[in-house]
């Protein structure tokens, strides 16, 4: 018998966020990462497939041009998925596009402009075997060579945290 197909959240973060939200996962038990596609996460459509608490959220290493150069070789691994996390759920942004406890977000996104909300998860860690993104499915279909996650999606995994 193989293993059952469950769905994931296939996100990319950039590398150079990456060791500050691992601390804050450590510290707070959970890490807040900024979008805006709040109505990707929010919207009422019944007909489309979102995530929910509790969901494996695989994490693309992204951005590798961005910050510490020596430091992001370690994080980026491209076509492969290096972190996973469990999606702990949707936060609206305050009035000043910023969440409303600033604990959760990484060090490094001090920075960042307002957005529209965040996207939460709870035990982000390093896998000791990163996952071919080759290997998911989006839909019906398997991501196109070279395919490199841009924004968050739901895929079809056959694999566990």
């Amino acid at each position: 018998m193989g293993l059952a197909v469950k769905y994931a959240l296939l996100a990319p973060v950039p590398c150079m966020h990456l060791p500050s939200a691992l601390d804050v996962c450590a510290a707070h038990g959970r890490v807040a990462f900024a979008t805006a596609l709040e109505t990707w996460f929010t919207d009422e459509d019944e007909d489309k497939l979102r995530p929910e608490e509790g969901w494996p959220v695989l994490i693309y290493a992204s951005r590798p041009e961005l910050g510490d150069a020596n430091v992001n070789k370690g994080l980026f691994l491209g076509g492969r998925v290096p972190f996973a996390a469990t999606y702990a759920g949707w936060t609206q942004a305050n009035d000043q596009g910023r969440h409303p406890h600033p604990e959760l977000r990484p060090m490094s996104t001090e920075t960042d402009t307002a957005t529209l909300g965040f996207w939460e998860v709870a035990d982000l860690h390093r896998l000791d075997q990163p996952v071919r993104i080759a290997d998911l499915r989006m839909g019906k279909k398997r991501p196109a060579v070279g395919f490199v996650p841009r924004r968050a999606y739901v895929v079809q995994w056959q694999g566990g945290l």
